[in-house]
């Protein structure tokens, strides 16, 4: 929310599949993105995603 991101985290009531992917305890990352999003919006985000994840 820093960034002006809003973003969800979870399995999102998967539960078996995100068992299945070994991806619990912690679930997985939801970003919602729609047509109202700019560019702006989207290069914050894969900004954001790369600082995070190291690249």
């Amino acid at each position: 929310a820093a960034r002006g991101i809003f973003a969800w985290s979870g399995n999102f009531y998967a539960l078996p599949l995100s068992e299945a992917l070994g991806l619990e305890p912690d679930g997985a990352l939801r970003v919602g993105l729609l047509h109202y999003n700019t560019s702006g919006e989207v290069d914050r985000l894969v900004a954001a995603l790369e600082e995070l994840l190291g690249g």
